[in-house]
This record gives C-alpha cells, sequence and structure tokens, in this order.
C-alpha cells in the first residue's frame, strides 16, 4: 500500500459515524493473531475505554457480533451497525470485560460465546 493509499484509508476510518468505527475495528482484529517464539498466544483487540470526570477508566474490549448465535431468529442479520456500543457483560472464559452493539457476541480474546446486557 502507498504512502497516498494508507492516507486515504486513515480519513476515511476517521470520517465513520463513531459506532460504524468501532465495528469495523473490532471485525478487522476478530480472529487475528499469531503465536510468539511458539509459546505466547497473541491476539488484536478494540478497546472501549471511559470514565466519569475524575474517575479511574474503564477498559472493555469490543467484542464482535455471533450471528450464529442468532440462527433461525429474527436477528439472523444482527444487530444494526448504527447502534453504539451500549452492553457488556464479564466473560466467564477468561475475566475480561467485553462491550459490543450487539446482545450474542465472542470474546475477543479467549473466543468464549457470550450475552451481552
Amino acid at each position: 500500500m502507498g504512502e497516498h493509499d494508507r492516507d486515504d484509508v486513515l480519513k476515511w476510518l476517521r470520517a465513520l459515524p463513531e459506532a460504524e468505527f468501532a465495528h469495523l475495528l473490532a471485525e478487522a482484529c476478530h480472529g487475528r493473531s499469531y503465536r510468539h517464539y511458539d509459546i505466547t498466544d497473541v491476539r488484536y483487540a478494540v478497546v472501549h475505554a471511559y470514565r466519569d470526570g475524575a474517575e479511574p477508566w474503564t477498559v472493555e474490549l469490543v467484542a464482535v457480533e455471533n450471528l450464529e448465535a442468532y440462527r433461525g431468529t429474527p436477528f439472523a442479520e444482527g444487530f444494526p451497525k448504527s447502534d453504539g456500543i451500549i452492553r457488556s457483560t464479564e466473560c466467564d472464559g477468561c475475566g475480561h470485560w467485553v462491550c459490543s452493539w450487539a446482545r450474542m457476541v465472542k470474546c475477543p480474546v479467549c473466543e468464549k460465546s457470550l450475552s451481552c446486557s
């Protein structure tokens, strides 16, 4: 990718509405991993960090939608991509907090299927 192409991609990404930006990044990172020195598993993830005033930051991993969980339901096509990140839960597989626009998700670290509320 040339420098001009890269700049165009960054400009396009930065122009996306917040919800669509988060969805796209989470989907791009989902499943992207590698082994380091054949002993360490590495995953990429997007975080959603927020705080109120001077309170400590809360950091949650943005989880992608688990469309297989919706098979045969009215949500088979998934939740609207315009929905913001409004749901969260603690992953009982790895203990990290995850958040999403969708109800049924996959943890970006351990891939466990979760229900966000």
